[in-house]
Formats: structure tokens, sequence, C-alpha cells
């Protein structure tokens, strides 16, 4: 009786351990997969503010070259 009862402790130590360590792969996954979220957020996040930037010397060039039509045309206009 008391083997018996013996193995099936140690059974359930084994299911338990078995158990806990899928827990644990499981939440090693869950922690690897929102690394890798918060490095692409971040990677998205530069590739925005390089994109903004882009937008806003495009802008100024376009402001530039806008000045320039209308100082050629006063010129032409003289």
């Amino acid at each position: 009786m008391f083997l018996s009862g013996l193995i099936l402790a140690q059974q359930s130590q084994v299911d338990f351990e078995k158990e806990l360590k899928q827990q644990n792969s499981a939440i090693q996954s869950l922690r690897n997969e929102i690394e890798a979220t918060k490095k692409r957020i971040q990677s998205e996040n530069q590739k925005e503010k390089s994109s903004s930037k882009r937008v806003i010397n495009l802008s100024e060039e376009i402001s530039l070259l806008q000045r320039l039509v209308k100082e050629i045309d006063k010129e032409e206009k003289l």
C-alpha cells in the first residue's frame, strides 16, 4: 500500500513538473513575442519620424520654390 502511494506521488510530481515546464515555456514564448513586438514598434516609430522629416523638408522645398517662382514672375513683369 505504501509503495503504490509513493509511486502515485512520484507520478504526480512528474506530471506537476511537466506542466510547470510547459507553462514556463508558454510564458517565455509570450515574453519573446512581446519583445519582438516592442522592437517592431520602435522600428516603425523610427520610420515614421524619418517620413515626417522628409515631408517637412519637402514642404520647405516647395515653399522655397514657390517663393522663387513669385520672384521670377516679378522680374519678368519689370
